[in-house]
């Protein structure tokens, strides 16, 4: 702090810092020609910090004598903090804005990668109370690929366009429903672009933003794994037919022993006829008995070619039979030739128990199961060689159990890769796919299971299907 009269008739220069002078000097050139020059502001450390003044400039209107101009400095310290804690409160929030609109540009980066990643098709859409839907608002790239469009032509269509297999109304009750529960899963038909039909699982999910309902659609293409099943199937279905024309031979064999004691007897009988004319005993009580001899021997035959026609009758649809009997007509067939070999058979059981399935299919099942244990015996060269299967009822199942006294199955093939297509334990004399379709026909058609296991003296196979009950009856 300076006395006032240290300052009287001195230059601007030696009383104020170079700066303060510029300045002071710019304010009188501005103020000499407008009159009036403020806004000017500067700065001083005094002893109580620093301070802040604005200067004001004014000519002063004296048409006498030389210019003179009064220089006004306001203390504008306070409003020059709240200014600087208002520039930086404001570079702060640019700051942070930039820093709010970079981090949601990159989220916004981060989903659209995402949204486009995901392999299923994503459609987007608002929809009204009643479920009218609107046009497509987001879609990735899935669901443009499943259209054959550019995002462009996709984004003008809407629900309507793609489910061409349900009316209107249907889809908007879906969306209803959707909107209802939150989340609803259907499956479906829609149409592409070139008319192509595509079986789809759709997951339809309800979203509330503000007052606006948002409908996401989840669609997962089923048409690939549709055609692999159908083409499974129907592979099944002729795996079926092959294996019981790889059981023929067996069934020939065993026509061939069912018939030929009834052929002798009918030679034998054919043969006395004339005998018995020769020596004048042919009466009427002896043709009638001889016919009556042979056509019992006929009827037997022709049973057993309708029972051989009826085993390779393909199975469409299911149906109810009983087990035990199915499985009498089985060992009815091959009875004849096990007791060539030597092999006995048993069969015993519950009478009366039902179930539902593929009667001719569960039938092929016995019979490759007896066949296998055949072929075990024989090849092991088995004292007394044995095969017994019981039919038994267990709570709301029905269990059938085959064994034989053959030694038993390799136990590196237990428990279930003996089921495994193109595994055999006949060498080269096997296919390999007997038992793996006999697991396919009892447990994928049947609803059941078939497991084999050792026992003390051989081999065991149980088959484990659902017994029908009296009501279903």
């Amino acid at each position: 702090y300076r006395s006032p009269k240290e300052f009287i008739g001195q230059p601007v220069e030696a009383v104020l810092p170079p700066d303060i002078a510029r300045l002071t000097h710019r304010a009188i050139a501005e103020a000499k020609t407008e009159g009036i020059s403020s806004g000017h502001r500067y700065s001083l450390d005094l002893p109580g910090g620093q301070r802040y003044f604005e200067l004001t400039m004014v000519r002063k209107e004296n048409m006498e004598g030389p210019l003179e101009f009064v220089a006004i400095a306001h203390d504008v310290t306070e409003r020059e903090q709240s200014e600087q804690q208002l520039r930086a409160f404001g570079e702060k929030l640019a700051e942070q804005v930039e820093h709010e609109v970079a981090l949601r540009m990159q989220s916004e980066a981060k989903y659209r990668v995402l949204f486009n990643a995901v392999p299923d098709a994503i459609f987007v859409h608002e929809a009204a109370e009643d479920g009218t839907p609107q046009n497509f608002s987001e879609i990735n790239d899935a669901g443009c690929a499943l259209l054959g469009l550019p995002r462009e032509e996709a984004l003008k269509l809407n629900p309507y366009d793609l489910d061409r297999a349900n009316t209107p109304e249907t889809i908007r009750a879906q969306i209803i429903q959707a909107q209802k529960r939150g989340q609803i899963e259907l499956e479906d038909v829609i149409t592409t672009s070139d008319g192509q039909e595509r079986y789809i699982l759709t997951m339809l999910r309800s979203i509330r933003i503000a007052d606006r309902t948002v409908i996401v659609a989840v669609f997962h293409d089923l048409t690939e794994l549709k055609r692999l099943q159908d083409e499974r199937q129907r592979q099944q279905a002729v795996l079926i037919q092959q294996s019981k024309l790889a059981e023929l031979g067996h069934m020939i064999g065993a026509i061939a022993h069912q018939w030929k004691q009834p052929i002798n007897a009918i030679a034998l009988i054919a043969q006395g006829l004339p005998d018995a004319y020769a020596f004048d005993e042919l009466d009427q009580a002896l043709l009638d008995d001889s016919v009556d001899r042979i056509m019992k021997q006929v009827l037997f035959m022709s049973k057993t070619v309708d029972d051989f026609r009826n085993f390779y009758k393909p199975s469409r649809t299911q149906e109810r039979f009983d087990p035990l009997e199915a499985s009498r007509e089985v060992v009815d067939l091959l009875k004849a030739q096990l007791m060539k070999h030597q092999i006995a058979i048993t069969l015993e059981g519950s009478q009366g128990l039902i179930v539902s399935g593929y009667a001719s299919a569960f039938k092929q099942v016995i019979l490759n199961l007896i066949n296998n244990a055949k072929d075990a015996l024989q090849q092991r060269a088995t004292e007394q060689p044995l095969i017994t299967i019981t039919v038994q009822a267990h709570s709301d199942q029905v269990r059938l159990r085959l064994c034989d006294n053959g030694g038993g199955i390799p136990e590196e093939l237990l428990p279930d890769r003996l089921f495994d297509a193109f595994t055999s334990t006949k060498g080269e004399e096997g296919t390999g796919i007997g038992l793996s379709l006999a697991r396919t026909i009892i447990e994928e058609k049947m609803g059941g299971s078939l497991k084999a296991y050792n026992q003390k003296e051989g081999a065991c196979f149980e088959i484990v299907l659902s017994r029908e009950t009296k009501e279903e009856e």
